[in-house]
């Protein structure tokens, strides 16, 4: 549903193309906490057990945070600096709360916390 609100990608020669290394970045972020996660990734928020390898070393959410900055990348590439405010924070507040929703699904979470302390930022979250 989200998605429908999104601007669409179009070539021209205002185009903002220094965009692209932090969308990049992010997705292949994304990329390797999929591998990462193997058969522990699901689409529906469950229980599949916990990892403290790969990018999960350093952040208990880097999958979301690769798919929060790709999404807002795709925002800010919109000419539209308003809706690309807007629709970021609006992006930022639903990956928060699902985080939150997420993590009071999780057995051991407790321990996880203290082995990796921080959500999606570190030193800041």
């Amino acid at each position: 549903m989200i998605a429908s609100f999104l601007p669409t990608f179009t070539i021209s020669s205002h185009s903002e193309w220094y965009l692209l290394i932090p969308a990049l970045a992010s997705y292949s972020l994304i990329l390797w906490s999929l591998i990462t996660l193997g058969s522990r990734f699901g689409v529906a928020p469950a229980d599949r057990g916990l990892t403290s390898r790969g990018p999960y070393r350093f952040l208990r959410h880097p999958m979301y945070l690769g798919e929060l900055v790709f999404r807002a990348m795709m925002v800010f590439s919109s000419p539209d600096w308003f809706t690309a405010i807007l629709l970021s924070v609006a992006l930022t507040f639903i990956q928060c709360w699902r985080i939150l929703r997420e993590e009071k699904m999780i057995d051991g979470y407790a321990c996880y916390m203290r082995i990796v302390p921080w959500r999606l930022i570190p030193g800041l979250w």
